[in-house]
């Protein structure tokens, strides 16, 4: 027991498990969740336009095109439907 009574040990280190929330500027970011804003997807520009284009009279009552996104794995399909939807 230290000397706080509350059973751990005192030994010069330290609470080996505080956080120190000065590493990360923004945690947010590693969230598994997390979808970056527009303005933050680099590269996507066309597919973000094209996709907003078709989904875009939803937005007003109407039903939107069909859309299918297809393309291989890990090339931001995911990310851009995200982003558009949000």
């Amino acid at each position: 027991m230290n000397q706080d009574g509350d059973g751990g040990s005192d030994n010069g280190v330290g609470d080996i498990f505080a956080t120190n929330s000065d590493i990360f500027e923004n945690r947010d970011l590693l969230k598994v969740g997390y979808v970056p804003g527009l303005d933050q997807i680099v590269g996507r520009e066309e597919q973000i336009q094209s996709v907003g284009q078709s989904i875009g009279s939803a937005t007003v009552g109407d039903s939107p095109d069909t859309l299918l996104i297809y393309g291989k794995t890990g090339c931001g399909k995911s990310l851009v439907a995200r982003a558009v939807t949000r």
